[in-house]
């Protein structure tokens, strides 16, 4: 574990030494359109010849981290994978397998319309759960997303809609489920993030089950934009507590880079 540490915090130094090559730019305004909220996508999709990283902590020493590349200005695919107990002293328990997604922007946002995407995305958020066959948090598996910015006390907003069905669960409460959000830009390097998902697919509560309780997940995210190729997020997630096991929201820090070929 150890040398596995020192291999990943060189990958991550040098992944952001070669990120702040491009200081000096105008931070907010300058970096590429958001491809997901907290844990919501958008509309929106990487430029071409670019690719992120995305990587972000789960509870009990969880760490997640996805790698997504914009093939076209129009399309973008994605390979994820996450373990538990990465940060700490016990043994590591990964997930049972990589997930790989896809986005294709059908819609460009225009003047009086909004953008429009579809995707899948089969990897949820937090640990796997053996018994259950289930994240989580349910990833959002097939879904269509509309995405559209108004500009808001001279400050840019974008509002996000969306239609999701997973099949994921041994637990058949399969419904097709809706979401919502937005990401505001407040100061100049600074953006909030907010989602509900109403989770209509998790909230069938046999006995036993350690999901769904019906509230839905209310999530919300505060963005620090240290570069417009970098930046740093404090996300808390699921502060309705939908979670019948838990007994607090989750709370995460989360690290996005972006660069381009």
């Amino acid at each position: 574990m150890k040398r596995t540490g020192r291999i990943v915090g060189l990958i991550m130094g040098c992944v952001l030494l070669t990120s702040f090559s491009s200081f000096g730019q105008d931070l907010v305004s300058e970096r590429a359109e958001r491809r997901s909220l907290v844990g919501c996508p958008t509309a929106f999709t990487l430029p071409r010849a670019s690719f992120d990283f995305d990587i972000h902590t789960f509870p009990n020493g969880g760490v997640q981290g996805a790698v997504h590349i914009g093939l076209l200005d129009q399309f973008m695919i994605g390979l994820s994978y996450g373990a538990e107990k990465i940060l700490g002293e016990t043994k590591a328990q990964g997930n049972p397998r990589m997930e790989v997604s896809v986005k294709l922007r059908l819609l460009s946002e225009g003047l009086s319309w909004p953008g429009l995407a579809i995707g899948y995305d089969p990897q949820g958020f937090g640990a796997w759960d053996d018994e259950w066959e289930r994240y989580s948090q349910k990833a959002k598996g097939f879904y269509a997303v509309f995405s559209k910015s108004f500009l808001f006390s001279g400050k840019l907003t974008t509002w996000h809609l969306g239609v999701n069905y997973t099949p994921e669960g041994k637990h058949p409460d399969d419904d097709p489920t809706v979401f919502l959000g937005f990401d505001a830009n407040i100061l100049d390097r600074f953006a909030l993030l907010g989602e509900y998902d109403l989770a209509m697919n998790d909230n069938d509560h046999p006995d036993g089950y350690p999901y769904g309780s019906g509230h839905g997940y209310l999530n919300i995210g505060f963005e620090w934009v240290i570069i417009p190729t970098i930046s740093v997020e404090l996300d808390v997630r699921d502060l309705l507590v939908n979670k019948e096991a838990a007994t607090a929201p989750d709370r995460e820090v989360r690290l996005l880079v972006l660069q381009y070929l």
